[in-house]
């Protein structure tokens, strides 16, 4: 018989790790029986005595249940939902199994019995992990990430690079805040706030612009501000094109909302990516020369459809 082949086979090498008490090996007595044991063991293996799926399932299975069952207050404060989940299944399999494994020697090797099995379970579902929870949790999960892709994609593109342009060189006049009020204003806005020439901030409001300003003179002490007309239907754009264009002094990622933004920040990026590395967004990024844009050293933000293109032509590549 070929043991050397045999002893390859991972699942084989698990087994043995975990099906033998090693600690009775130290003593001179015991060596010959465990070496019996492992070769017959072995000869059984490839004679197919024993299904070798099942051994291993069993070997796993009543190792890591003992683990839990001599560590369950460990458990309880460290495990996570999905450990508790492969906890009872692991204990399921052992209590269901109906093969021809006898299993009387994992039961004495790992000091079980199948009244621990069974209160192992109890404690889990009564104490640690409630099935109908989770399921309530798995649903809302799925719902939010559900959400998080309709609101990925909720914004369209629904103006042109040239009048992007032309709404940022827009020739605004500074107005000062005791400046007379100007009638007969065309909503909605976009409102440029200054202090000592600096641009403070950037804002939009549908109506009300001196409202908008009384609140930046209280907030930010502003001394001076210009405002320019946009439609409604490309507010947003534009008002984000100028936040990036412009990067006044107040700016956060959260003015880049992936509800309303063509514009992602890093962490919405692989958000929506999930399961792709960051090393690999960033190599998608500098292989197709995708622009990142750095607001005021405080953060970075990626022009979402422009990095979708991207994606899809690594993807084609490698298909």
């Amino acid at each position: 018989m070929d043991y050397k082949k045999l002893l390859e086979n991972e699942k084989v090498q698990y087994i043995l790790k975990n099906i033998i008490d090693y600690e009775t090996m130290v003593f001179r007595d015991g060596i010959i029986e465990k070496l019996s044991f492992i070769l017959k063991l072995l000869d059984d293996i490839e004679n197919e005595k024993y299904d070798l799926d099942e051994l291993y399932n069993l070997t796993e299975s009543f190792r890591e249940v003992e683990l839990f069952y001599r560590n369950w207050e460990y458990y309880k404060q460290m495990a996570n939902t999905q450990q508790f989940i492969s906890l009872i299944e692991f204990i399921d399999y052992v209590l269901n199994y109906t093969g021809n494994i006898n299993l009387n020697y994992f039961y004495s090797l790992h000091s079980l019995k199948k009244e621990n099995l069974i209160y192992s379970k109890n404690l889990i579902l009564n104490d640690f992990y409630d099935p109908k929870v989770e399921k309530q949790k798995q649903e809302k999960k799925k719902r939010d990430e559900e959400k998080f892709i309709a609101d990925y994609y909720k914004i369209q593109k629904n103006i042109s690079e040239k009048e992007i342009e032309e709404y940022i060189n827009f020739n605004r006049e500074m107005i000062g805040i005791n400046s007379p009020k100007i009638e007969n204003i065309s909503y909605p806005v976009i409102v440029f706030r200054y202090k000592d020439n600096e641009l403070i901030s950037i804002s939009k409001t549908i109506k009300n612009l001196y409202d908008n300003i009384g609140s930046a003179i209280m907030r930010d002490n502003i001394d001076s501000f210009t405002f320019m007309h946009v439609p409604e239907n490309i507010l947003n754009e534009i008002y984000l094109e100028c936040l990036l264009y412009f990067q006044p002094k107040k700016v956060t990622s959260n003015s880049f909302g992936i509800a309303n933004s063509l514009y992602v920040t890093f962490s919405k990026l692989k958000k929506r990516y999930k399961g792709v590395y960051k090393k690999k967004i960033e190599d998608i990024i500098d292989k197709y020369d995708v622009p990142i844009y750095k607001i005021r050293d405080q953060f970075y933000i990626i022009h979402r459809d422009k990095f979708d293109e991207a994606y899809e032509k690594e993807i084609k590549e490698r298909t």
